[in-house]
């Protein structure tokens, strides 16, 4: 789901599917801009996530835990980077017709297949439809059908290999999935935690006006480009959101760009809302410095830091607008 200069491998399974979100119709509630647009019925189902509704990870292997699934369906994977601790696990669930799935869906993993199972671990999808007036052209569609993300907060706390066994209520029964992670020993990344790298990001001041080249975005959000990243570093909370929209291998920079211009209607003078763009000139694959900064060879990656200049809360690849709502909650607390 992440796109990246280096042919990320966690990037292909979804690339293809081009996502984009469905058009809904914004509304005139300040709080109702932390909802998003109109989505599938079976996405709002897929929100809740009843844990007793399947089987508890110590009742044997984690193939055995698979093994009690009607159907298969497949993993795509949206998140990279993860290190010994809570990690954040991004995925898709695609069905054998090249489709999202949707419904309510938890996580077990373990050291083997044949390891004795973790889980289960809440995964509810999490819409990635902006608000109706807060799509840019091309980032949204009424036909597409890939809406939502599935997040759930996993224990690693060894470096290495880790396999992963999701299951899904359906109708049918329970699907299942099966994939693999690599958990780094550490990573260059700034975590929650770390102060955040003091970097220089354009404004449409700074560029004479000349938006276009800092936002690839169609139109351009110039309110998302009015403060420089190192000027309010340490005065005030801010969401700084590394995406390229019209550039982005798998169009996920464009509805997170969407989701925090709308996130930024809500929230008001309470956040600087920042967008930085991935690529020098607008020309992959050389990255702009500021993403070098911070370690960053995919996007997109938000990163929401307080007023005392350390970061609260990092996403990356694919993240919808609970999880962008948590984020921006979290710095300014």
């Amino acid at each position: 789901m992440t796109c990246s200069r280096l042919g990320n491998t966690v990037a292909f399974t979804l690339v293809c599917l081009a996502l984009t979100a469905t058009a809904g119709c914004g509304s005139g509630s300040k709080k109702a801009l932390t909802e998003p647009g109109p989505v599938l019925a079976a996405v709002t189902d897929a929100e809740t996530v009843n844990l007793a509704d399947f089987p508890k990870g110590n009742a044997g292997s984690l193939s055995d835990i698979a093994a009690t699934a009607m159907t298969q369906d497949n993993f795509a994977q949206a998140t990279s980077i993860f290190t010994p601790g809570t990690n954040r696990l991004a995925f898709g669930v695609i069905g054998n017709d090249g489709k999202p799935a949707y419904g309510p869906t938890v996580v077990y993993l373990a050291r083997s297949p044949q390891g004795p199972a973790k889980g289960p671990f809440a995964a509810p999808a999490d819409p990635m439809v902006p608000q109706a007036a807060y799509l840019s052209k091309g980032a949204a569609s009424e036909t597409d059908e890939l809406q939502a993300i599935y997040e759930a907060q996993i224990p690693t706390p060894t470096a290495g290999k880790w396999f992963v066994v999701t299951l899904t209520k359906t109708a049918e029964g329970l699907a299942q999935t099966s994939g693999e992670i690599d958990v780094a020993p550490n990573s260059t990344i700034p975590n929650v935690g770390d102060r955040a790298p003091s970097i220089t990001t354009e404004t449409v001041s700074s560029t004479g006006g000349n938006i276009a080249a800092i936002d690839t975005r169609k139109p351009p959000a110039p309110s998302l480009h009015q403060q420089n990243f190192a000027s309010v570093l340490g005065k005030a909370p801010i969401a700084l959101l590394f995406a390229t929209p019209q550039l982005c291998q798998s169009r996920v920079c464009g509805p997170v760009t969407d989701i925090l211009l709308q996130l930024q209607a809500n929230y008001g003078a309470s956040v600087v809302a920042i967008h930085e763009e991935v690529y020098k000139e607008n020309k992959p694959p050389t990255l702009r410095p500021q993403l070098e900064a911070f370690g960053l060879v995919t996007e997109p990656w938000l990163f929401t830091v307080g007023r005392d200049g350390r970061i609260k809360a990092r996403l990356e690849g694919a993240f919808g607008i609970n999880a962008m709502n948590r984020a921006i909650e979290a710095a300014l607390k």
